[in-house]
């Protein structure tokens, strides 16, 4: 009868902590200060920004070499109008 108590009380322990753990970690989840902090020093954050800093350096490569081809290989001579599909000279 002694052994089933100890068995019910180490249970009951068992259960306690681990009702105070999950407590513990909602009461963390649901702390901003903690939550922004564990989230701005992943690493995701920072594999974002160098993305967004290689997009627009990029993106600026590219147009650079769109101007530079058409100042190279002008397409339509500038003294050429097109109006409703019809150049005029």
């Amino acid at each position: 009868m002694e052994e089933l108590n100890e068995d019910e009380l180490t249970i009951y322990e068992e259960s306690r902590e681990v009702k105070e753990t999950v407590w513990k970690l909602w009461d963390i989840i649901n702390d901003k200060k903690i939550l922004t902090k564990l989230l701005l020093n992943t690493s995701l954050v920072k594999d974002l920004k160098a993305a967004h800093s290689q997009t627009s350096e990029f993106l600026n490569a590219i147009e650079n070499n769109k101007d530079i081809e058409e100042e190279n290989n002008p397409s339509v001579p500038n003294n050429i109008s097109e109006e409703d599909g019809n150049y005029n000279i």
